[in-house]
């Protein structure tokens, strides 16, 4: 039976990287890295920005939301999304390395 719906469970997804957004935010990243024209792919990220902004309301009081919102769309995509940023790209490392740990007294 090779026409049997092929059940996709979220055990079996690749993990997501910022939850908040959902999975369909990072879907769409996903599929505008395989645009193969690079305007394209700069006016897909912008559409995703907006949408992303839209999915988190809480974040408009935030004065530097679109800066926030280039940064997540770049942890999502895993730091190689092939975009003109108006702000420059988060490092990896800065993300791989957690906070200094506080000694206990």
């Amino acid at each position: 039976m090779d026409n049997e719906l092929q059940m996709e469970y979220n055990t079996s997804r690749e993990a997501m990287q910022i939850p908040e957004y959902g999975r369909n935010i990072q879907k769409m990243i996903e599929y505008a890295k395989t645009i193969a024209d690079k305007s394209e792919r700069n006016r897909a990220a912008k559409s995703i920005i907006k949408v992303m902004g839209q999915v988190n309301p809480y974040l408009k009081s935030n004065e530097d939301l679109t800066h926030k919102l280039w940064d997540h769309m770049f942890i999502i995509s895993g730091f190689d999304f092939d975009v003109d940023s108006p702000f420059p790209k988060p490092l990896k490392e800065d993300f791989e390395t957690g906070p200094e740990r506080i000694p206990y007294p």
